[in-house]
This record gives structure tokens, C-alpha cells and sequence, in this order.
């Protein structure tokens, strides 16, 4: 059998990769977390601008009737 062992320097390097990939993707997922709140907020205003568009609908033609 031929194991192929790691040197201790080779895991710390591999471990720091690994270290600094994660700290990369932590900050990938707080922009996204907060881009998604960004997002559902001006989803929520544009809702209640829509809302409000169509009750002055509503209200004009009951105005012209």
C-alpha cells in the first residue's frame, strides 16, 4: 500500500486556504443577506405605491361615473 501523508507544513498551508476561502464566503453571503434586505424593501414600498396607484384608479373612475 502507498499512503500519501502530508507533511505538517502542507496541512497548514492547506488549512489556511481552507481558513480564508470561508472568511471570502462569509463576506459573499453577508453582501448577499444584505442586498436581499435592500431588495425586499424596495419590493415592499413599490407594493404599496402599486397599491396606492390603483385606489386613485378606483377613485377616478367612481368620479367619472
Amino acid at each position: 500500500m502507498d499512503f500519501d501523508i502530508q507533511s505538517w507544513h502542507e496541512l497548514y498551508e492547506q488549512n489556511d486556504q481552507l481558513e480564508n476561502m470561508i472568511i471570502i464566503y462569509q463576506k459573499e453571503i453577508q453582501h448577499l443577506q444584505e442586498e436581499n434586505r435592500a431588495l425586499k424593501e424596495k419590493l415592499r414600498l413599490l407594493e404599496q405605491k402599486n397599491k396606492s396607484v390603483l385606489e386613485d384608479i378606483k377613485v377616478t373612475k367612481c368620479l367619472n361615473t
